[in-house]
């Protein structure tokens, strides 16, 4: 019987251990995907910044302006006296602020006979720089005593404004000077009309620096005329004689 003789497998080729080793580093660099000369671990670190104020050590955040108007009532017929500043936001008259000081007529007002009252604005300390850009047509002041007759005195009486950036004296001359510093920002007009003053654009009377650092003079004309020039009266002009209003004026502003 013959022998079959069958092809031997070819003998597989042994490793030194060095050569095992060299494969096994080229292997593990493979899998992590960097040269095998590359660092396998590094330092890490990061930064972070916020929105502050600046490097001045106190850690403010971000923060909004503020902005608000103050008035003063009580500077006198020359604007000079020292007076209170306060606020008054709303209408609310309770006889403590925001009550214009008119001239003693007011308490006898007479046909022909005008009465003055100043007022100051300026910015509250710490305040952002403003513009006053409206005052409002009068309106009752509420919570003030008056006592008027189906509203004839109120129909009846007259008012004017001037205005100016710098002091001067409330009274008839502030309405005939020549003087470019004052402008008559409503001129005469009667107190039922309902006309709101818009101050014009770019006027010196319109400005408020920042922080207190600037004033706005105005002075209110009110008179009542005379007899013969009296309108819509359902009853004698003598009739009015004892009534009283309380007229209130709102300062519109906006910030810059």
């Amino acid at each position: 019987m013959t022998e079959e003789l069958r092809p031997r497998a070819p003998k597989k080729a042994r490793l030194s251990g060095r050569q095992r080793k060299i494969f096994a580093i080229v292997g593990a660099a493979a899998v992590l995907g960097i040269g095998v000369t590359a660092s396998l671990a590094a330092w890490t670190g990061n930064q972070w910044v916020y929105g502050g104020t600046g490097n001045d050590g106190s850690g403010s955040a971000i923060t909004t302006s503020t902005f608000d108007v103050q008035q003063n009532t009580g500077i006198g017929p020359d604007e000079t006296a020292a007076g209170t500043w306060d606020s008054l936001a709303s209408n609310a008259a309770d006889g403590t602020k925001g009550q214009l000081s008119f001239s003693t007529p007011a308490l006898n007002l007479t046909p022909g006979v005008d009465t003055y009252a100043p007022v100051a604005l300026e910015t509250t300390s710490g305040s952002v720089a403003g513009t006053i850009t409206t005052i409002h047509a009068a309106v009752g002041a509420n919570g003030a005593a008056a006592a008027d007759y189906e509203n004839a005195l109120w129909n009846n009486l007259h008012v004017r404004i001037a205005a100016s950036s710098s002091t001067f004296t409330c009274d008839a001359t502030a309405f005939t000077t020549t003087s470019s510093s004052i402008t008559v920002v409503q001129p005469d007009e009667l107190l039922s009309a309902g006309t709101d003053t818009i101050l014009p654009t770019g006027s010196s009377a319109e400005t408020l620096q920042s922080g207190s650092q600037s004033q706005e003079y105005y002075c209110f004309d009110i008179w009542l005329p005379s007899q013969t020039a009296l309108q819509g009266l359902s009853v004698a002009p003598a009739s009015l004689m004892g009534l009283s209003v309380a007229p209130a004026w709102n300062f519109e502003y906006t910030s810059n």
